[in-house]
């Protein structure tokens, strides 16, 4: 079975990954992209807007007009980053996790350009993960970074009646061999003022999104009901059915494997 379903995907299968600030795009798509990868041995390209901005800036022929909007910190319009975004979809040998785009009505526009018919480009669906603004907040701030592997951690606890979703710090490493954890994490956004300006925006610009995408593609919708036991099993399912595999058991030894629960 995964040799046939191996051999379907001539061409770069994208998911899209959408949700408001700290609702957990990167960690849940680096967990289930594990999954993935121990269920069919096909190891997802994760792909960010702002991976495909830094990468352009580095190149000697860089768009000056996108240089000048980051060194001002304006809005990069879509048609400056959108031709390396999507040079670098179709380079993938099979699927695509890509975090952070559309996130505008234009935005959506060139998606249908560049993931249309006859683009050599397959949009599978978009995970769009639902989170309350207070616990967006709470994990926002508590987000850890490490400097040397680029694992996520989280040192939030969010609270209801009960622990509803725990802090993502284990007592070793994510990469198994990082010096220093957890003393060298570096925490991202400590400001709960830029989440509260990053929040509007996305509720202003973002939050109408997949609205707009269910006319193009599936459309999963996730409710983020708690950190990686609770919600995980339930994004790993929506990936699994726009992909046509089953993760749940390779996702409960990803929870295991990295100590999750």
């Amino acid at each position: 079975f995964w040799l046939k379903w191996v051999a379907f995907v001539s061409m770069p299968r994208v998911i899209l990954w959408l949700g408001a600030p700290a609702c957990g795009k990167g960690s849940y798509s680096k967990a289930v992209g594990e999954a993935l990868r121990r269920t069919t041995g096909l190891a997802p390209k994760r792909i960010t807007t702002s991976d495909v901005i830094k990468d352009e800036l580095k190149s000697p022929d860089v768009n000056p007009e996108l240089r000048r909007c980051i060194e001002a910190q304006v809005h990069v319009p879509a048609d400056l980053f959108v031709p390396a975004l999507q040079r670098q979809v179709s380079l993938a040998e099979d699927v695509v996790f890509l975090d952070g785009f559309p996130r505008s009505q234009e935005q959506v526009d060139h998606l249908r350009s560049f993931a249309g018919e006859g683009s050599g480009i397959s949009l599978a669906g978009a995970v769009h993960l639902e989170i309350p603004r207070a616990w967006a907040l709470a994990k926002f701030t508590g987000r850890l970074v490490c400097p040397n592997c680029d694992h996520s951690y989280n040192d939030a606890r969010v609270e209801d009646d009960t622990v509803v979703w725990a802090a993502d710090l284990p007592e070793e490493p994510k990469c198994g061999g990082c010096d220093g954890f957890p003393s060298k994490l570096i925490r991202r956004d400590p400001d709960s003022a830029i989440f509260a300006s990053r929040f509007d925006e996305y509720l202003a610009k973002e939050a109408a999104v997949p609205g707009l995408l269910e006319s193009m593609t599936s459309v999963q919708h996730v409710r983020v009901i708690g950190g990686y036991p609770k919600t995980g099993p339930h994004v790993a399912v929506a990936v699994g059915q726009l992909l046509g595999v089953d993760l749940a058991e390779a996702y409960n030894t990803v929870l295991d494997d990295w100590e999750l629960r």
